[in-house]
């Protein structure tokens, strides 16, 4: 799943923030967006048996950061295999440059073909999380990412053994 838009942060009942991704429809207090939370919960009720996140927007880290504390991310704590990666910590906003996000830019360097292993032709999560982090070092801008299990391949390039 990849998701590139607009994140944001409104207090909840209690007064702490809440992190939301933005639909087209929503109001600054969460009112038709999507709270991380329940992202959580559509996503542990799909059973998927692998699951890869990407979220480049503002505030992405809340996902992580304050929902995984609080012991309220099932879907992490289960037999699956599983990668999520933020373009920003909870307390950050994503940066863009004139192309779009720099987030982006650095997953889609990652996984093209000269990013990939020589003797297999993959990229999996490992390799993209590790590339990310190396890109995004001086940007000012820090991604963050959880994983278990297995690492799952994202893309496999045929490889020329013929050399």
């Amino acid at each position: 799943m990849y998701f590139a838009g607009h994140g944001f942060e409104a207090p909840s009942l209690t007064g702490e923030p809440k992190g939301y991704l933005a639909t087209s429809d929503c109001n600054k207090d969460g009112q038709n967006a999507i709270a991380f939370d329940d992202f959580n919960t559509l996503i542990a009720k799909s059973q998927l048996s692998s699951l890869v996140v990407l979220l480049d927007c503002c505030y992405a880290g809340s996902l992580l950061e304050r929902s995984f504390i609080r012991s309220s991310f099932p879907v992490f704590n289960s037999k699956q295999d599983y990668c999520l990666i933020t373009a920003s910590r909870a307390f950050e906003r994503a940066r863009e440059d004139g192309e779009g996000g720099i987030f982006t830019k650095a997953v889609i360097k990652g996984l093209s073909q000269d990013k990939a292993d020589v003797t297999t032709g993959e990229v999996n999560v490992n390799d993209l999380m590790s590339f990310v982090s190396r890109e995004l070092k001086q940007s000012g801008q820090e991604e963050i990412h959880i994983s278990g299990g297995r690492s799952i391949p994202l893309v496999v390039r045929q490889v020329n053994l013929a050399g």
